[in-house]
């Protein structure tokens, strides 16, 4: 098993990380399964870690050393400033270098969560994907808008359905997007896709699909996020919705993600991939224990 090792003390053998300064749901099932597998697992919030280069090398948790085999990253932090986001970036850069090991790899964490890059990379292996166009060019955005017809502006970086409209008329959508800009933001539109109100969400570890469900939009609503209201129901993914999972998550280099798939006219389309995705609505309607299998694939990598 690798080991880092700092300064000859051990503290924990993987750290589940965090930006919330209480563990989430989901970061307390980690614990629990991880500790009945006979891990040593600690939680810790993403800013009490620091690396220190120098003379020696080290990691620290507060003001103690910590020695680790991995670290289990549920994300960087909603809402954070730039120089933030560089220095969390870096100091788990920094750590992959020293010889932990990360799930996900850090570089797989930044290219999934890029939406525009996904579909890119998608688009790239074959999958199909929206109509989706990146600028920050609103004059380009607004003429796109009228070969488009309606479309939805999402943000290029984000989670659970939040930021994400939807505009059926084209100047309704410019006074958006000119707001946008006003703070700087990056222009992503999409093309909406018809679809039944409902998507998919395809949860691989490794090169498995372990659990699928629908996100049914709430009566009146056309997102299935659960956080937006959604409700996950059982399914059954057919061989080419596997596929496709299974394909965007090697082509990402993640270890574990949940895959958001639409059908549209008799096709299915990639929405996006999660690289820290939650698990709780899916574990309730499958009745399938998504944290232990997490880590216990995070132990198998360990053991390599």
């Amino acid at each position: 098993m690798p080991y880092f090792h700092v300064r000859g003390v051990a503290v924990v053998e993987i750290a589940i990380v965090h930006e919330a300064r209480i563990p989430p749901k989901s970061c307390r099932a980690l614990l629990r399964e991880a500790r009945k597998i006979g891990l040593k697992a600690h939680y810790i919030p993403i800013k009490y870690i620091s690396v220190e280069i120098g003379e020696k090398t080290g990691l620290y948790v507060g003001s103690k050393e910590l020695d680790i085999n991995g670290i289990l990253l549920r994300g960087l932090g909603f809402s954070v400033n730039n120089e933030t986001y560089i220095s969390r970036v870096t100091i788990l850069k920094v750590l992959e270098n020293l010889g932990v090991r990360i799930m996900n790899p850090v570089n797989s964490l930044l290219n999934a969560r890029n939406k525009f890059y996904t579909l890119f990379i998608a688009k790239k292996l074959g999958i199909n994907v929206p109509n989706t166009m990146l600028t920050e060019d609103i004059m380009f955005a607004y003429n796109y808008i009228d070969k488009m017809g309606e479309i939805t502006l999402k943000p290029i970086v984000g989670s659970r359905g939040f930021g994400l409209s939807r505009f059926s008329d084209k100047d309704t959508a410019f006074q958006a997007m000119r707001a946008l800009l006003e703070y700087n933001l990056p222009l992503m539109v999409q093309k909406y896709l018809v679809n039944p109100l409902r998507d998919m969400r395809i949860f691989v570890i490794g090169d498995r699909v372990v659990a699928s469900m629908y996100r049914l939009a709430p009566s009146g609503g056309w997102k299935a996020n659960i956080a937006q209201g959604g409700t996950g129901v059982k399914y059954d993914p057919d061989p080419e919705v596997i596929n496709l999972a299974l394909k965007i998550t090697r082509a990402l280099n993640l270890d574990y993600a949940g895959v958001d798939v639409i059908e549209s006219g008799g096709r299915y389309f990639l929405l996006e991939v999660n690289a820290s995705a939650d698990f709780d609505e899916l574990s309730r309607v499958t009745r399938k224990n998504i944290a232990r299998e997490i880590v216990m694939y995070f132990k198998e990598i360990l053991k390599k």
